[in-house]
């Protein structure tokens, strides 16, 4: 899955418009508009910078977020796809509402903007509050997923031998041996004593224990201390048909 390289920079932030938006209701409930609105305005510049990158990957968001359902206000529900969609749309909302509807993000102010700041707060703060802890939360995980599907090797004669392995690409032998480290597991095993459980020659254990390791199944820090069985020959082996076993 194809992903813009600027997009993960631009979930970060998004994650902190989260925090903007609850220290914005934070200050607006109090009615101290100064420091809502300088929310607002650190909002509006990081919007205008992110706002493209958050946007050319909605669609794959939607396919792995979370839904967001949002009250606007007293009478006005929306659902979103997404907890990126959420914060995007609620935070780019509240800056076009309060600033831009509000004539106050033009190089020259109204009179009396002051007052129009204060009133458009009293009157529209409470459609901007969010849940800081669901949304960001959100963000976490969509972003998780879309960077492990974006490092996934692609379909076809192109996947990359690197490709994390499933339990129908080892050999009898391998399994066998993957086994035993599973079933002595937290204990490490020397070769000899591997072999010899496993019932395979010395010789070709050390080879299995090698490719396994290569592989991401187990490990070995020196040769003293032995092999054991990693959480990916673990999670492998759950997944293992009955039917593999000799």
């Amino acid at each position: 899955m194809s992903v813009d390289p600027k997009f993960f920079a631009a979930s970060e932030a998004a994650e902190g418009w989260t925090v903007l938006l609850a220290d914005f209701a934070y200050w607006a409930e109090r009615g101290n508009w100064k420091c809502a609105y300088a929310k607002l305005f650190q909002l509006r510049w990081e919007i205008e910078k992110h706002r493209p990158a958050l946007e050319s990957a909605l669609d794959k968001l939607a396919a792995v977020g979370i839904v967001i359902r949002h009250q606007h206000g007293v009478h006005r529900r929306r659902v979103y796809n997404s907890a990126h969609e959420a914060t995007l749309e609620i935070a780019g909302e509240a800056v076009d509402v309060l600033i831009y509807e509000s004539g106050l993000g033009n190089e020259k102010l109204p009179d009396d903007w002051q007052g129009i700041a204060e009133q458009q707060l009293a009157r529209l703060w409470e459609r901007f509050v969010v849940s800081e802890a669901e949304l960001s939360a959100g963000i976490r995980r969509e972003r998780a997923k879309l960077m492990q599907d974006s490092q996934a090797k692609p379909e076809g004669k192109n996947r990359s031998a690197k490709e994390p392995p499933d339990c129908e690409s080892l050999s009898t032998k391998e399994f066998i041996v993957l086994r035993v480290l599973q079933k002595e597991s937290p204990c490490r095993v020397l070769l000899p004593d591997l072999a010899a459980k496993a019932e395979i020659a010395q010789k070709t254990c050390g080879k299995i224990i090698n490719s396994l390791i290569e592989r991401g199944l187990a490990d070995r820090p020196t040769e003293r201390k032995g092999a054991g069985i990693t959480p990916a020959g673990q999670a492998l082996l759950v997944t293992a048909s009955p039917l593999k076993a000799p």
